[in-house]
């Protein structure tokens, strides 16, 4: 793996067709703002992208034999929903106060 901002014109990548493909040209411009950092749960490296790039994903299929219950989700998954429950309800519609998605935990 090379790092992205080490790509040069001549360098060859696999694009979103699986295809190998030489890069004509680059692009480096300066930027502020929001950057989001993605992480792989089998790995260690960090990603780190501007807020408005867009990111290219193969959604897992997943087939649990036409069976539409929650028995398939192992027990743990659940625990956080649990905890908001317990410990601090959301407020609704007729609340009046907004709710802040930054502030939930």
């Amino acid at each position: 793996m090379i790092a992205i901002e080490n790509l040069r014109p001549g360098d060859w990548v696999i694009g979103h067709d699986g295809q190998p493909h030489q890069i004509i040209r680059t692009i480096a411009k300066p930027y502020r703002g929001t950057m989001i950092g993605i992480r792989h749960r089998h790995s260690d490296a960090w990603l780190w992208v501007t807020a408005e790039h867009r990111i290219l994903c193969q959604r897992r299929n997943l087939d649990y034999g036409g069976n539409n219950t929650w028995k398939h989700i192992p027990q743990h998954h659940f625990d956080r929903a649990r905890t908001l429950r317990k410990n601090k309800p959301l407020p609704s519609k007729n609340s009046g106060k907004p709710y802040d998605a930054n502030n939930w935990a």
